[in-house]
């Protein structure tokens, strides 16, 4: 991860955002928020890991379908 190379503040901290946030401990949790705010690269990809889990989750195609920008 090269955000990781250039950073230390990222390190221990390798698979936080992979995980789900309500799986996340109160520490985890605020640590996220801190590394999304002083990393924009790392916030911009946790915004699309939630957008993908939201569309994998759609009850329908059609929802889906709307979801999805055309």
């Amino acid at each position: 991860m090269i955000e990781r190379e250039a950073h230390d503040a990222l390190k221990g901290h390798q698979y936080t955002p992979l995980k789900k946030r309500m799986n996340l401990s109160d520490k985890q949790e605020q640590s996220l928020a801190e590394m999304i705010t002083l990393y924009p690269m790392l916030g911009e990809a946790y915004r699309l890991k939630v957008l993908f889990n939201d569309l994998w989750t759609m009850s329908n195609k059609e929802a889906a379908e709307a979801f999805l920008p055309q």
